[in-house]
């Protein structure tokens, strides 16, 4: 009953501002669509500010997703990974947490080959300077953020390689950094091949 209502009252709000969502949408007011399914709410979020009363009702409407949780440590999205699992992200660089340098560099270790620590790790008590680190830097939460083809959208296409050159011809520049599942990079050579005169390997 609480989604009905809430979705019931965000659609009576986009009604209320329909021309700004219009605009955005390129669409005449009479065209924009206010029925709202579960799957659909993601793109009507754009509004105006609005009450925290509205923001309430509009965070119940949308919460429909399922809370994954993470496949090495088992936490809930949301929740801290467990120290050392292999899917937290490192606070400082980005990156995997387990494998980056910063632990080195923000501590001021010397991890090089040859070294007490390279052979054996970092004491007891340098981990517990690492640990006070990045809990004030901010240990990044786990949320699962899936695979998708930026193409079709499909989610967790299965992986494939193709020779850099090759990626390079095919994929725009600003593109590159993306997933593409096998059947839509197979299409994209097909159209680009084409239009060049030349034939796809």
């Amino acid at each position: 009953m609480r989604e009905v209502t809430a979705r019931s009252q965000l659609n009576s709000w986009i009604l209320e501002f329909m021309p700004t969502l219009s605009r955005s949408a390129e669409h005449p007011p009479s065209e924009v669509k206010t029925d709202i399914g579960r799957t659909e709410m993601s793109a009507y979020l754009s509004f105006p500010k609005t009450s925290s009363g509205r923001i309430r009702a509009m965070r119940q409407a949308t919460m429909v997703v399922k809370r994954e949780r993470c496949g090495d440590c088992h936490a809930l999205e949301g929740e801290y990974h467990e120290l050392g699992c292999d899917l937290e992200r490192c606070p400082f660089c980005g990156g995997q947490l387990i494998s980056c340098d910063c632990c080195y560099e923000i501590l001021n270790i010397d991890g090089s080959p040859g070294t007490r620590v390279y052979e054996f790790g970092i004491t007891p008590e340098q981990r517990k300077q690492w640990e006070r680190a990045l809990n004030d830097k901010g240990r990044v939460p786990f949320i699962m953020y899936p695979n998708m083809c930026a193409k079709c959208g499909k989610l967790w296409p299965e992986m494939f390689s193709v020779p850099d050159k090759e990626w390079g011809r095919y994929v725009e520049k600003g593109e590159r950094d993306k997933m593409l599942c096998k059947p839509c990079y197979d299409q994209i050579k097909i159209w680009i091949d084409e239009s060049r005169g030349t034939e796809t390997a």
